[in-house]
């Protein structure tokens, strides 16, 4: 690890690193979407389930989890 790494920091001029498990994945020509589906443009974000319900719904329906 940097030396300092923890201290020396600036929340709002950050990047952050997240370790993600993919479960499962499909390929680009197979992707999923339908109109009014939730995105971003971050890697990753935290999802407000009672928000994007139906998004949720849609992702657990389609990757069976």
């Amino acid at each position: 690890m940097q030396p300092g790494i923890k201290r020396n920091y600036d929340n709002k001029a950050c990047e952050w690193v997240a370790r993600v498990e993919w479960i499962k994945t499909v390929s680009r020509e197979d992707a999923f979407f339908y109109s009014g589906i939730f995105v971003s443009r971050n890697t990753v974000c935290k999802i407000d389930r009672e928000k994007y319900k139906e998004t949720l719904d849609f992702l657990f329906e389609k990757f069976e989890i």
